[in-house]
């Protein structure tokens, strides 16, 4: 029984020395082996810096059967066009200000290369399918990309995804199936994500167009990054305020306003400082997002994100008013007032800070 045992555990020993762990040493994650077909478009991207998820590292597990989401194609496309990573706020009401590629949906949002739902929402852990994945690249890339002719019987050209899945598949980017179909609506692994993305990229750098990518569009997107809110506040002098906004000014009218052509708490807008008395004594915003959201949902998402700034400034000590396309806010000073308005306007959202000695009115 015992020499049974023993030839057993030596076989076992010899078994293991022929098949080794998958997981090699030199793997970089836990659980993709270097024999997985995928192995090296994912360890391209990790060498680069370009994986979906930033905290991902050696050894450690990367989830490759988990659900590709809205938030890692947009990390990845953002990471790719050359976008730092950073926080701010967007228009939309589930992405945080603190997650962490609100950055690279506020950037891909005023480009136009994603764009959210009616209901004010963009659903950054909603699946990702095949269909969206094309848009997006195409929508960032599309000029790099070659004018495809394969076409499939389930993507027809009323498809919003047919001129996309075209320039991918002629790329190299992705193929279809053998039975002559796409699957538009298929949602994708995180592997398959990163494959594609990695295809994409080689095909850049193939075409010796530098990646991250030095795109004339990215640089035109300079004039919307945000100006110091925190130091413009209301009662600063006409100097001061000028200090702060003289490079992104479109306008001086010197006795009354200072315009430009930058929103302020990091969304795409334009603001108009008006003074009175060589005081700052209103901010004008207005914004535009009706492509992008219901206008009747971004009014309270974007009067929340004045009117969390102000609370920090006046307190919480605050009257707000309601009403289908207006909102307003206001704080009682005793020797003045100051007022938050949000409101539509010709389809845009106006947003109106203003000190002054009228009373509340409600």
């Amino acid at each position: 029984m015992k020499k049974i045992t023993v030839l057993s555990f030596l076989f076992l020993l010899s078994f293991f020395a022929i098949f080794p762990n998958s997981a090699s040493a030199d793997s970089v994650f836990k659980d993709v082996e270097e024999t997985n077909p995928s192995y090296n478009d994912l360890k391209f991207l990790y060498d680069k810096d370009l994986l979906s998820d930033s905290i991902v590292g050696k050894k450690q597990t990367f989830g490759k059967d988990s659900k590709a989401t809205r938030g890692d194609a947009v990390t990845m496309i953002g990471k790719t066009m050359g976008y730092k990573m950073y926080t701010t706020y967007t228009p939309y009401k589930d992405v945080d200000y603190d997650e962490i590629f609100s950055g690279h949906v506020l950037e891909l949002s005023k480009l136009g290369i994603i764009n959210g739902y009616s209901d004010g929402t963009f659903k950054p852990d909603g699946s990702l399918t095949r269909g969206h994945l094309a848009l997006f690249i195409e929508r960032a890339f599309g000029k790099y990309l070659p004018e495809g002719n394969q076409e499939f019987r389930d993507v027809p050209k009323s498809n919003d995804a047919y001129k996309a899945v075209k320039k991918l598949v002629g790329a190299g980017i992705t193929t279809g199936y053998g039975n002559g179909t796409f699957k538009p609506n298929e949602p994708l692994t995180k592997m398959h994500l990163h494959v594609f993305m990695a295809r994409l990229v080689k095909y850049l750098e193939e075409q010796d167009i530098k990646v991250p990518l030095n795109d004339p569009l990215i640089e035109s997107t300079e004039r919307y990054k945000p100006i110091n809110d925190a130091k413009i506040k209301l009662g600063l002098s006409k100097s001061e305020v000028y200090e702060f906004i003289k490079h992104r000014m479109t306008n001086k009218q010197t006795d009354r306003w200072y315009s430009t052509n930058v929103g302020r708490n990091g969304l795409d807008g334009k603001t108009t400082y008006g003074f009175l008395d060589g005081k700052l004594e209103s901010i004008t915003n207005i914004y535009n997002w009706k492509s992008q959201v219901q206008a009747s949902n971004s009014i309270r998402n974007i009067h929340e994100i004045y009117l969390e700034e102000y609370k920090k400034e006046f307190g919480e000590n605050y009257k707000t008013n309601i009403e289908d396309d207006l909102i307003m806010t206001f704080w009682d000073k005793s020797t003045f007032t100051i007022k938050l308005n949000t409101y539509i306007l010709d389809g845009e959202i106006e947003v109106v800070s203003h000190i002054s000695t009228d009373p509340i009115p409600f």
